[in-house]
């Protein structure tokens, strides 16, 4: 008696290649399927009725008028065969496939992606041609068309109006290209700005001969003109010419300087057995929760490079016997009696705001003026408020 159920072939056993090749001959078809199909559902759109459904009160007086002859629309992974359908008693154009459209928007994507990378006007079409037949519509004026498009694009896009953007942060740099004669090189002035919510925006790309203040200074006024806010901080790195600009246009934002590049101009001074330890401390610095704690870490990555090795006074243990929150400073009972003044810069861990009156520190004693005083106080998780 013979087995009912079919023959099953291992995958194991097909050729991996002719495999790949099957796989994607039938994602292309189904490609094909799927815009084909999105063409037939923008009509039965426009006619508020499927195929073959008769027409009701009140419907566009239209009807379906058969296919156009088939014609072949490139893809970046091939030509695809569609039939755009027609229709009469109704004027009606496809947003997917528009009339003697021949190529898809990616094939644009493409070329445009190329020519920015630097591939030339000239060489897009033999190496475009390459991968999507020799019968693919490019030429160099289909190179052209689509590159001035992109331009037109740009110029659209940085004239556009920002007064509906509050911006709160924004970040200035000048990305400079490595390629050309020393004479012909540019620089990218480039502005990115963050709103209440926390979304980025670029606001500004901008073509210059360098990062001179007259550069940053046009960059600034047109940003201003076209509706964009004073934002509350700039962080830059240490371009004179955008400082100086940004005094003049920007007065009343607060200035910082970029960590990125800063982290990276100290760690160009430094040896590099010294670049993972510096580095570290740095981002520790960067992330401190308060200036006391960021400044004494500094100091140790100072004495560090230097090979200087610190003398550590002996840690001594009291208690907060008064606190003065308002004007940041306290006296710590010291197990012998004393009572040594501390500061708000002083402390350690936790911060000076969470301390208790009766909270048992740890500290070190150090010469202050005609006495001591208290310094890098510290208390346990349980010796101050949440």
């Amino acid at each position: 008696m013979k087995s009912a159920y079919p023959r099953v072939s291992r995958l194991a056993k097909l050729d991996g290649a002719q495999f790949q090749r099957d796989l994607e001959a039938l994602c292309h078809a189904r490609a094909g399927q799927l815009l084909q199909a999105y063409l037939d559902a923008e009509v039965d759109d426009l006619l508020a009725r499927a195929r073959y459904q008769r027409r009701e009160p009140g419907q566009p007086p239209a009807h379906r008028d058969g296919y156009d002859r088939e014609r072949q629309v490139f893809s970046n992974r091939g030509p695809i065969a569609l039939r755009r359908p027609r229709v009469r008693g109704i004027a009606h154009e496809s947003v997917v496939l528009p009339k003697f459209r021949r190529r898809l928007e990616n094939v644009d994507a493409t070329l445009t992606e190329g020519w920015i990378r630097g591939l030339s006007q000239r060489d897009c079409e033999p190496t475009l041609r390459a991968l999507l037949g020799a019968k693919a519509p490019l030429s160099a004026s289909t190179v052209a068309r689509v590159n001035a498009r992109l331009h037109q694009e740009y110029l659209a896009w940085k004239r556009r109006r920002l007064d509906d953007l509050e911006v709160v942060y924004v970040w200035a740099d000048g990305i400079h290209l490595g390629s050309g004669p020393d004479d012909e090189r540019r620089v990218f002035l480039i502005v990115i700005g963050a709103d209440r919510m926390g979304h980025k925006h670029l606001l500004a790309l901008e073509e210059a001969l360098s990062e001179s203040e007259q550069s940053w200074s046009d960059l600034f006024a047109d940003l201003r003109q076209r509706g964009m806010n004073a934002p509350a901080l700039l962080v830059a790195d240490g371009a004179h010419g955008l400082w100086a600009a940004a005094d003049k246009l920007l007065a009343g934002t607060a200035q910082q300087r970029c960590w990125k590049h800063k982290i990276t101009n100290v760690l160009d001074k430094l040896p590099k057995k010294h670049h993972a330890d510096a580095l570290a401390a740095l981002r520790e610095i960067m992330y401190a929760e308060h200036e006391p704690h960021a400044r004494r870490r500094l100091e140790d990555v100072v004495r560090e490079a230097r090979g200087d090795v610190k003398a550590h006074s002996p840690s001594c243990h009291g208690t907060v016997a008064r606190l003065d929150t308002e004007d940041g400073f306290g006296f710590i009972q010291t197990e012998d009696g004393r009572e040594l003044y501390f500061t708000r810069e002083s402390v350690v861990h936790p911060l000076f705001e969470h301390l208790l009156e009766g909270t048992e520190v740890q500290f070190i004693e150090e010469p202050a003026g005609e006495g001591v005083q208290a310094k890098r106080v510290s208390a346990g998780k349980h010796g101050f408020r949440d």
